[in-house]
């Protein structure tokens, strides 16, 4: 065989490596990627107590984004409210709904139990947060930090989650930021019989979010223009 003709045959080979290695590299991408969560939450959250309880409720759009070749499966979406200086306060999600703009009030749909989210789309809805211990009232003024967690398979289909070395699950995607509460703007609500309480905030109050991880999200939530990264 003369030079030209290994030249020609390790080009061919260059080749044939590089066509399957773009080959199994596009397979990965469009089938075998896992769900990759990103949660964007809007600039805007209601609060007050919830119908019956002494527990705080927070309403707030978000936007969960799977950048992922598989759909992902919701489980949970817990965190923390902590004041400046003060213990944390956990808090976790109990509730989806819509947003009625026409009447600017807040439609349950019903106890939480698991959100969708299709590969490589973002899946947008009204969350219900409260927090899992009863809070003083009034609440107290002050600038708040306000830390979820999303959990969710790795593998939607059987479930399993990825642990740390201390066994415990790991988040699938984090969020942090941070709101003002005034203890004037604190609804105060009148006690009701545990079998009268609803899923709905009394007297919500409006209050701004500022979120402190980076948006790269924009999405359509009802109620609101968008959630723009």
């Amino acid at each position: 065989m003369t030079l030209s003709d290994y030249l020609s045959l390790g080009l061919s080979i260059v080749a044939l490596v590089f066509s399957i290695a773009t080959f199994a590299y596009n397979a990965y991408e469009q089938y075998l990627k896992a769900a990759k969560l990103q949660l964007v939450l809007g600039s805007e959250l209601k609060f007050g107590f919830l119908d019956g309880r002494s527990t705080l409720g927070f309403w707030v759009p978000v936007a969960l984004a799977n950048q992922g070749a598989v759909d992902a499966v919701v489980l949970r979406i817990e965190g923390e409210l902590t004041r400046s200086g003060g213990a944390p306060t956990p808090v976790q999600w109990y509730t989806v709904g819509d947003y009625d703009g026409a009447n600017d009030q807040f439609v349950p749909k019903g106890w939480t139990d698991t959100l969708i989210v299709p590969s490589r789309k973002a899946t947008t809805t009204w969350i219900g947060l409260h927090t899992t211990v009863d809070v003083a009232r009034p609440v107290a003024s002050g600038v708040y930090a306000l830390n979820l967690r999303v959990f969710a398979p790795v593998n939607a289909r059987r479930r399993a989650q990825r642990v740390g070395r201390d066994g415990k699950a790991l988040p699938a995607t984090s969020w942090s930021g941070q709101l003002t509460l005034d203890a004037q703007a604190t609804p105060e609500v009148p006690k009701r019989a545990a079998d009268e309480a609803g899923l709905n905030l009394s007297g919500a109050q409006s209050v701004h979010l500022t979120g402190a991880t980076p948006r790269s999200v924009t999405a359509l939530v009802p109620g609101l223009k968008s959630i723009v990264g």
